[in-house]
């Protein structure tokens, strides 16, 4: 029987009217690393819900999971799954927050990274950008994270609680004038609640849109080729079965459906870029659907790292 996750109770009583789900794609493992956020009111929970639980059940999937893509009925259904949470995002009655950071920048590439603690502080940062800049201020939260999530939720010290900053160091979005300042206070957070992915389709939605961010970085120039490949002169530059071979059947796979969720952004004119910057990336933030690639913020901004252990 697998463990049912502990449910987190901070303001039990309080009602909540918004509502977020969390999954990360590659936390601790690749250069390029992603955590995505669906963020929506509650009100708006039930239909995404029904309408995620009724592609799975067309397609007869069980879930949505990235790393499962691999043939045409997981990429229809992946397919179908963005038109409805993209068409649900151009009508404001959701969003989806993408955080993508690069180990070999200048804050990460360091001696003894701890990419735990890392974790832990960039899903702060995604919380705290999301909850307090793109909703109401005066929303009620319960969170969704992923059970299998490289946090521990119970843990309330390690993303409600941070003490790894000086109070003196420069404020900014990274940098809070104190950085220990307990997130339930700055944030009305009723209860945080870790699911299986498996029984959560909004957690799927944000494990598909985590793969995606990292796939278009990682496998940019993958995808370029085989998007030329696709092209009208095929048959004078390439042998088409040649071609088609030089891609894995997961590669093509997830190659066409970044090609379509493309489409399908610049259709809504939704301003996500995929070809200026070499990966999914959003310049406005304020959008819907918002590829925010993290940048360090100042010399001092640095990744934190292992504690060393004194043996006595």
């Amino acid at each position: 029987m697998t463990d049912i996750p502990e449910t987190i109770q901070i303001n039990p009583s309080k009602k909540p009217t918004h509502v977020a789900f969390a999954d990360e794609s590659h936390h601790n493992v690749g250069r390029y690393r992603s955590i995505a956020l669906v963020t929506l009111p509650m009100g708006q929970l039930s239909s995404c819900n029904i309408a995620a639980a009724g592609i799975l059940c067309d397609c007869k999937l069980s879930e949505f999971k990235f790393s499962n893509i691999y043939g045409a009925s997981d990429r229809n259904a992946v397919i179908r799954l963005l038109e409805c949470i993209v068409e649900k995002a151009h009508r404001g009655n959701l969003r989806i927050d993408i955080l993508v950071w690069d180990i070999q920048d200048s804050r990460h590439m360091i001696i003894g990274r701890d990419d735990t603690e890392n974790l832990n502080r960039m899903y702060y940062h995604l919380l705290r950008t999301t909850m307090k800049y793109r909703w109401p201020n005066d929303a009620i939260w319960r969170i969704y994270p992923d059970h299998n999530s490289g946090i521990r939720w119970n843990d309330l010290t390690g993303i409600l609680q941070h003490v790894g900053l000086q109070p003196e160091k420069r404020p900014d979005l990274f940098t809070p004038i104190v950085w220990g300042l307990d997130f339930i206070r700055e944030f009305d957070v009723e209860r945080i609640v870790p699911c299986h992915s498996h029984d959560t389709p909004l957690i799927q939605v944000s494990d598909i849109f985590a793969g995606l961010a990292v796939f278009s970085r990682v496998n940019y120039n993958t995808y370029k080729t085989w998007e030329s490949s696709q092209g009208s002169q095929t048959s004078l530059l390439f042998n088409e079965d040649e071609c088609e071979m030089s891609f894995s059947r997961a590669e093509k796979e997830r190659c066409r459906i970044i090609r379509d969720f493309n489409r399908m952004c610049k259709d809504r004119k939704m301003y996500v870029s995929l070809d200026t910057h070499s990966g999914l990336k959003t310049m406005n933030p304020s959008f819907p659907i918002n590829f925010w690639w993290y940048e360090p913020q100042h010399p001092d901004d640095k990744a934190p790292v292992k504690q060393r252990q004194i043996d006595w």
